[in-house]
């Protein structure tokens, strides 16, 4: 029963930060960062892109969304209008956008971190809290990118060097945040 419990919160929490990063990228010529993550922007390009997306979908320039100019302007966003109308006035505010986006933010970030969890657990056979290099042998992201992610070069992946490689590999080839991770299927 909790597992199911949870597993439905999550899906939510996923669709629903999915669907409020579509809202914003749904918008004329607005382009969302790399794979919809807004953390490999700095603050003023959020902040940029933020304002835009509100006088994009406040066609009336009152400062809020009603519901009428998210169905015509931001459809995604519309989906979830209830869930993120708190005071449950019929306007979405700055305010009220922004708490949702940090919800579902946590909820994603705690989900990847169960997730990560999980398969670090499942990868370390001997449970000694390394990954060795037999122990990766048959998970081709781990096998091709061992020494690589190995950062510290003991011969072992630790549970953040494991952290960090799932984050991704950046623009000069090395390990950074925000990259494309171990990609589907991990």
């Amino acid at each position: 029963m909790k597992r199911h419990l949870l597993v439905t919160a999550l899906a939510a929490a996923v669709l629903s930060t999915a669907a409020f990063a579509a809202a914003l990228a749904d918008n004329g010529d607005m382009m969302m960062p790399r794979h919809g993550r807004h953390h490999d922007m700095d603050k003023k390009d959020f902040e940029r892109m933020r304002a835009d997306f509100l006088a994009r979908v406040d066609t009336n320039k009152d400062g809020k969304i009603s519901r009428s100019e998210a169905e015509a302007n931001a459809p995604h966003l519309a989906v979830l209008f209830d869930a993120i109308d708190t005071n449950k006035d019929g306007q979405l505010t700055q305010e009220e956008l922004d708490t949702f986006h940090k919800k579902m933010q946590e909820a994603r970030d705690s989900e990847r971190k169960h997730f990560l969890d999980a398969r670090f657990t499942r990868l370390d056979t001997n449970k000694d809290g390394f990954i060795s290099k037999a122990e990766a042998r048959g998970d081709r992201f781990l096998e091709r990118r061992f020494d690589q992610i190995d950062t510290n070069k003991d011969g072992k992946i630790s549970k953040a060097e494991f952290a960090i490689a799932a984050d991704g590999f950046g623009r000069q080839g090395g390990l950074r945040h925000g990259g494309p991770g171990f990609g589907p299927g991990f």
